[in-house]
């Protein structure tokens, strides 16, 4: 009986509209975790939006990798927008629409109207078949309409160069892309066709050991490292593996586990550049402007820039007043200094008006200035790199020096 007035009141508080949406619970069932798996309403969404309002149960599986969803609209162009491309779409008959020989001689007849003329072995009937089966696979296994994949090829000659020859590696491919970084077919080919001759030259083995230096620091296969390929695809050509994997793990000693995974997901080229350069940016980020590893991680371009302009941006800030250090005596004190980002991030003219508070052509003079000293000092290293375990004996050691410079009037 308790269990059937349980389910009573729970009838009158969710309302019979959602009575198709109750599941069976077990009679230990504590109120606590009855309200835990209740509806949750989701964000409402206005008219203009063309929203609804509804209530939905809570996935579990939600934060798991998934896939790209289907789109409703069936994909016939190789470029979604239309401005990309003026060709227009090429007509088939209903016998070319099926994988077969029609379907051939129409690609390679269409191509070779646009200028791209291609000899095939039409009397070797393996190879011929070879080919067809390629394409069949592709069509028949991830519901992609040919209508695509004809207008991809006429679009992007390369990949219909890269189906003939090497049919059976290319599938290999879309299928690491579609399976590991969560794309659909469609842009899986996109992709492939930006970047065929590079990903030819690799495998789809190297291509999961590149990513698995993502994959290993958190980023979870699917849409999250999906995002990190949109925005550097050389990550599944470029740079050894092995190396990639050895700089994910220096990094780990400069960013713990969660910042690291935000720096790679903002620059995932970083794992592709010089260990040593990037060292050498972090310490003077780290321990000259006293920037914290978890604000560094805000900022896009640190990596792009060399040493030198690093060094550039921040001493011009402490000479125009914009950047200053802690006092030792006095380090509860935060400084309004401007962030990383800003300073970092923005180009020349941004930083120079509205960082520095300078105009631009005094910010492009002092850059000339500070080239030719660079030029002039013969340096090994361009700033004084200090062990961490040293770093209070050196803020003494400068502060000793400032201290007894002598004072000249007039200046």
């Amino acid at each position: 009986m308790a269990s059937l007035i349980r389910f009573s009141g729970l009838f009158r508080q969710i309302g019979m509209v959602s009575c198709q949406r109750l599941a069976y619970y077990p009679f230990s069932t504590t109120p606590q975790q009855l309200a835990a798996i209740r509806p949750r309403k989701k964000k409402s969404w206005n008219q203009k939006d063309r929203g609804y309002q509804k209530s939905e149960m809570f996935d579990a599986v939600a934060e798991l990798p998934q896939q790209e969803r289907i789109p409703r609209n069936e994909q016939i162009r190789f470029f979604p927008n239309p401005r990309e491309t003026d060709a227009p779409t090429v007509d088939l008959t209903p016998e070319e629409m099926q994988v077969g020989l029609p379907l051939l001689k129409k690609i390679v007849s269409s191509l070779e109207n646009n200028g791209h003329k291609f000899l095939l072995p039409w009397n070797d009937e393996i190879a011929i078949n070879k080919i067809l089966n390629s394409i069949q696979e592709i069509t028949s296994t991830t519901g992609l309409k040919v209508e695509f994949l004809v207008d991809g090829f006429i679009q992007r000659p390369k990949l219909f160069a890269a189906m003939t020859n090497y049919g059976d590696k290319t599938v290999e491919i879309l299928d690491t892309l579609v399976d590991v970084c969560g794309f659909s077919i469609h842009d899986s080919l996109r992709m492939f066709a930006s970047y065929s001759k590079e990903l030819l030259d690799t495998s789809s083995e190297e291509i999961m050991q590149r990513l698995s230096a993502f994959i290993d620091q958190g980023i979870q296969g699917g849409y999250q490292v999906g995002r990190v390929v949109r925005k550097c695809p050389a990550i599944l050509f470029a740079g050894n593996s092995h190396q990639m994997i050895q700089t994910a793990n220096n990094l780990c000693e400069f960013f713990p586990r969660n910042h690291l995974k935000k720096v790679l997901t903002l620059n995932p080229q970083i794992l592709l550049m010089n260990f040593d350069e990037l060292e050498e940016k972090y310490e003077y980020i780290y321990y000259q402007m006293r920037i914290e590893p978890e604000e560094l991680t805000l900022s896009s371009n640190w990596p792009n820039l060399s040493l030198l302009e690093i060094m550039d941006r921040h001493t011009f800030l402490s000479k125009t007043g914009q950047y200053s250090l802690p006092d030792p005596k006095r380090p509860q004190l935060k400084l309004e200094n401007p962030s990383i980002s800003l300073i970092l991030d923005s180009d020349d003219d941004i930083f120079a008006r509205q960082v520095a508070k300078v105009s631009s052509e005094e910010w492009k003079i002092y850059k000339e200035l500070s080239i030719k000293l660079a030029n002039l000092e013969e340096k090994e290293k361009p700033f004084e790199r200090i062990k961490p375990s040293m770093r209070k004996a050196y803020e003494r050691k400068v502060k000793t020096n400032m201290e007894q410079q002598d004072f000249i009037f007039g200046e």
